[in-house]
């Protein structure tokens, strides 16, 4: 038992429970952004040589619900590594006493380890913008405490990773993105007609629709739709078809029927985000890296 933050063996391992994690393969879209992580983290991690790398920091941003942490899922079956989901409300509040010590004892616990990844999911809560009280203090503790880990693992070129997501990348503060910390950063937008049509297609198999191009059309309609949007869609029309079934058999999608499921279906307005991500990336040193997949 870690007596000093109460945090034993058995604790730590409970953050590495999360929903079952696709392979690359099975992930669908993202092609740009997995090939990089493929050449740049995957290869390099499997060699053990990070210090070829050079990176030990990654970040992935974007709108909610564009499955940012399911790619890191994936991310982390395909290294095969423990990965430790750093939630800042859940188990590591920045404004606890025990926090930096609970996050120092994880360190320690991971040297132990062959591969390592540890997720930051709300990155803005632990490294926040501003230089004045609270927020400013909580900055200083966890900018230090990485900045300590990052030289460690360095000089003992050990697997361990360190990856962050967040919608907000405008309220991290600005000395995470210079060099060493989070300089290579990953875009990820809404599914472009590719991927929509990839999700609808595997999350319909079974479903018949009286009209044939109905795929093709709800490709269409659902640009600027957000993954989860999707999701949606295709639940309703799995539910309906369902509901109309006889004998145990999935019923026929009508166009009667896609227009009820339709309704108040629609995408999100992120113009907000849009323009403060625009705002940014332009604010960024020009030596950070952003690796971006957007062709739809």
């Amino acid at each position: 038992m870690l007596k000093k933050c109460k945090l034993s063996k058995e604790d730590a391992l409970k953050l590495t429970k999360r929903k079952k994690a696709k392979s690359f393969a099975a992930f669908i879209g993202e092609d740009k952004l997995k090939e990089y992580l493929q050449t740049d983290v995957i290869e390099p991690w499997r060699n053990h040589d990070m210090k070829s790398r050079g990176k030990n920091c990654v970040m992935v941003y974007g709108p909610e619900g564009v499955s940012k942490t399911i790619l890191i899922q994936s991310l982390i079956y395909e290294l095969n590594a423990t990965g430790y989901f750093i939630d800042p409300f859940q188990h590591f509040s920045p404004y606890s006493k025990t926090a930096s010590g609970k996050l120092q004892k994880l360190f320690e616990l991971a040297e132990t380890k062959d591969n390592v990844v540890f997720y930051f999911t709300k990155p803005n809560a632990f490294f926040p913008q501003g230089d004045k009280g609270e927020v400013a203090d909580t900055f200083k503790v966890f900018y230090k405490l990485l900045k300590k880990e990052l030289k460690r693992i360095k000089k003992k070129n050990l697997n361990i990773l360190f990856i962050a997501s967040t919608s907000a990348p405008d309220k991290m503060n600005q000395k995470m993105f210079t060099k060493g910390f989070f300089d290579d950063l990953l875009r990820v937008h809404h599914p472009d007609r590719y991927t929509r049509r990839g999700l609808m297609e595997e999350r319909l198999k079974g479903i018949e629709f009286e009209d044939a191009e109905t795929l093709d059309n709800l490709v269409k309609e659902t640009h600027g739709w957000l993954s989860k949007e999707i999701s949606r869609l295709c639940r309703r029309i799995q539910k309906t078809a369902a509901l109309y079934g006889k004998d145990g058999k999935n019923a026929p999608i009508s166009k009667e029927m896609m227009s009820r499921i339709m309704m108040d279906l629609g995408p999100m307005d992120d113009l907000e985000f849009k323009r403060n991500v625009d705002a940014f990336e332009k604010s960024l040193p020009s030596d950070v890296s952003i690796v971006d997949d957007n062709h739809d």
